[in-house]
């Protein structure tokens, strides 16, 4: 039986605006994160790090080892909890 990957939900909090972006991973944090160049495809959040620099967002750690589908579901609930997804 294959071992099902573990993930991690975390967000990034702009020190400027208090915007939050919620996302999970299943790699190593800091190799999705990349110092935030591991964004290039997420228009929106890109330009976000362009704009206020990678250090200026808090980093946060909100869950460790979750099967998919919870990470998931905790990605969607603090998503809507923050309103996260208005511009």
């Amino acid at each position: 039986m294959e071992e099902e990957r573990c993930y991690t939900v975390y967000m990034h909090v702009c020190r400027e605006n208090n915007k939050a972006y919620v996302g999970i991973t299943g790699q190593e944090i800091h190799k999705r994160w990349k110092g935030g160049s591991g964004y290039s495809n997420n228009d929106y959040f890109a330009r976000a790090i362009k704009k206020y620099g990678w250090d200026g967002f808090d980093h946060i750690i909100l869950f460790e080892n979750k099967n998919k589908e919870d990470a998931e579901y905790l990605e969607i609930l603090f998503i809507k909890i923050l309103m996260s997804n208005e511009k």
